[in-house]
């Protein structure tokens, strides 16, 4: 087996749709819901979220997806904004 065999033969997360570019961010002191976090090709008409695929996963048994935010950077860092939600931690992974 080559190696591009074997990196197709392994699980991945593949991106099916980014996170729009364009939101505001709140305050924790702003409360309540402002709205989820939607897809790039979200429209006033239709809402799209961030979508993402898990290929070459052969099991029955549950998976869970963490999803943190990163910097759009060579070298990524924690963005300096943090996921809140019913899911979410303290750190902002949800």
């Amino acid at each position: 087996m080559n190696a591009e065999n074997a990196r197709q033969s392994r699980p991945q997360l593949k991106i099916l749709e980014q996170p729009t570019n364009r939101i505001r961010y709140r305050y924790r002191s702003e409360k309540g819901s402002h709205g989820g976090l939607t897809g790039e090709n979200s429209s006033q008409n239709k809402k799209t979220y961030p979508t993402v695929k898990l290929e070459n996963y052969h099991s029955t048994a549950q998976v869970y997806i963490r999803a943190s935010l990163y910097t759009n950077e060579e070298r990524p860092k924690s963005h300096v904004h943090k996921l809140m939600g019913r899911h979410c931690n303290e750190e902002g992974h949800c």
